[in-house]
């Protein structure tokens, strides 16, 4: 066994592409003159993204906006006009979430759930509003999504632990795809 071992750079390991510590994990390649080239999608290669991170063609957006709304004290109240059900056909996603609580207290105990066919949604069955003393709190939910198949219903409620009723806004906002186009995605098929 040699004495000295030398560990090859990832650049002259076939089939590795090195990637530059502070560069944003962005993937280079060296060039002729041993110089460092920044690697990309070839050109007019289209840049994938899930299905319901981003609308397709022939998505339809939808709207739930239930304001102002009195969630009662030391009760469960489901959120009146929050009801949305994914058509047949199609799948759905919930892309933003906003709650809002009015005079809220430092004694508040405030509790927002999602619920998918009167299941909690995992992830979303416990959304705490923070007790502190303010004219309103507000709370919006950007950039988490909630996926959900055909015939699915999202229904919300409000769940007040102490006994001061509340007046209370839940406005939800996303849209479905027909299953047929995220199939042809999925499939590598252009749309």
């Amino acid at each position: 066994m040699p004495s000295s071992f030398t560990p090859l750079h990832p650049s002259q390991i076939p089939g590795m592409t090195p990637v530059m510590p502070g560069q944003g994990g962005t993937a280079f390649t060296r060039g002729p003159a041993g110089e460092l080239i920044p690697v990309g999608p070839p050109k007019g290669t289209p840049l994938i993204y899930p299905w319901w991170d981003r609308e397709m063609p022939g998505s339809s957006d939808w709207e739930l906006n239930a304001i102002n709304f009195s969630a009662v004290g030391a009760s469960t109240t489901t959120v009146p006009g929050f009801s949305f059900t994914v058509s047949s056909g199609n799948r759905g996603v919930l892309a933003f979430l906003q709650a809002t609580v009015n005079n809220i207290l430092i004694t508040s105990q405030v509790q927002f759930r999602l619920l998918i066919n009167g299941g909690p949604v995992i992830g979303w069955s416990s959304i705490y509003i923070p007790p502190l003393n303010a004219t309103a709190f507000v709370q919006p939910f950007n950039g988490m999504v909630v996926r959900m198949e055909e015939n699915q219903t999202l229904t919300a409620q409000v769940i007040v632990g102490d006994a001061t009723t509340y007046t209370c806004s839940l406005q939800a906002r996303g849209w479905t795809t027909p299953k047929n186009a995220i199939e042809s995605f999925m499939s590598g098929i252009p749309y």
